[in-house]
């Protein structure tokens, strides 16, 4: 039994020295992939916002070249219309009997025309022959005039009174959508009133509205972004479109126009809009600014990890304390901590730490 004891202690023995003797492997550091940017030297820009409201591209206000009793409104608000779509039309029964009466006295101009002429080729002959007086042959050379200068005259009047049919048909002069209808069937209206509105769709405008301060740094094609309160998770690249030059006397401001440079089709006329313009301020020394994301804060206060300088594709990042001044349309103002051209790292932020080595990706 103590045999057995003895060889079971010995065993047991030789296996732990033999698990002390094993060597765990090194585990292999990640060397961790990171995006930076350069800390530069910048003009500032005052970022303002203005609130506006947005409007279509082009409205056009649609009406009849005649007055008549409107017979069919074929579109509604909000209907999409294609160019040459029918509108809206006229009863055009008393029209059209009027150039039909047109067309008749075209006819019988042209019948007389063609006698006149018959006629003065008669009464020439008989003159040559001697046979006719001068006057009568320059009678019947009036009467084909006058026969001439009548048919002209219908077919001037002919005309007029196709187009006045053709009048009664209002259709859209592009594609759109209608805006506003303001007539109803079996209602009489007059040349130049409006039928319907109709709004181009796809060129979306907002007017906002510059304070005196603020109106000679406009300028004409400056990049604006605009934000509309029903669309919250996009931003919209625009320009300024136009400036007035006079001051709107209701609300003291100069009326600025900016156009969207992006379509979406969630886009209306009348939406609240934001429009945010960065403007240079040029009497001012350039200050070094670092990219809003690579600045971040603890109870230590703010910091960011600058990047040394890349060896074989590696490098080190070091936590640095740094103050900052405004945020800028460029990034936060860099007050102390830093220097024009180190890198800063740009994405990850809160996966970093002082000393870890990464590889740069730019």
């Amino acid at each position: 039994m103590k045999r057995y004891q003895t060889m079971w202690i010995a065993t047991m023995l030789v296996l732990l020295a033999g698990a002390c003797g094993k060597e765990e492997a090194p585990v292999e550091e990640t060397i961790r992939p990171v995006r930076s940017e350069e800390v530069k030297l910048v003009s500032l820009s005052e970022r303002h916002s203005f609130s506006g409201t947005a409007r279509a591209g082009v409205i056009t206000k649609l009406s009849f070249r005649i007055g008549g009793l409107i017979s069919v409104v074929e579109v509604k608000v909000g209907s999409r219309v294609a160019q040459g779509d029918l509108i809206a039309s006229l009863d055009a029964a008393d029209v059209t009997l009027e150039y039909e009466q047109a067309l008749s006295s075209q006819h019988n101009a042209r019948v007389g025309m063609h006698t006149a002429k018959a006629n003065l080729e008669r009464v020439k002959g008989l003159y040559e022959s001697n046979s006719l007086s001068l006057s009568e042959y320059e009678t019947a050379k009036a009467n084909y005039a006058a026969a001439q200068s009548t048919y002209e005259t219908s077919v001037k009047s002919t005309d007029l009174q196709r187009s006045q049919v053709g009048y009664t048909k209002l259709f859209a002069p592009m594609s759109g959508i209608i805006g506003a209808v303001r007539v109803e069937r079996n209602e009489s209206v007059s040349a130049g009133t409006t039928v319907a509105e109709l709004n181009s769709e796809g060129d979306i405008e907002v007017n906002i509205g510059f304070p005196e301060a603020f109106i000679t740094r406009a300028q004409v094609g400056m990049p604006v972004e605009v934000r509309f309160s029903a669309i919250p998770d996009r931003m919209f690249a625009a320009a300024v479109y136009e400036v007035s030059y006079v001051i709107d006397p209701e609300t003291h401001t100069y009326p600025v126009t900016v156009k969207l440079r992006e379509h979406d089709p969630r886009t209306r006329p009348g939406m609240a809009a934001e429009v945010t313009l960065d403007f240079a301020d040029t009497s001012a020394k350039p200050r070094l600014v670092a990219p809003q994301q690579s600045v971040s804060q603890d109870i230590d206060g703010k910091y960011v990890f600058v990047v040394d300088a890349a060896t074989a594709g590696e490098a080190t990042v070091r936590r640095r304390n740094v103050e900052v001044g405004k945020l800028t349309g460029e990034g936060f103002e860099i007050v102390d901590g830093l220097t024009a051209g180190e890198r800063v790292v740009t994405a990850g932020v809160e996966k970093m730490y002082d000393g870890l080595r990464v590889r740069p990706l730019n």
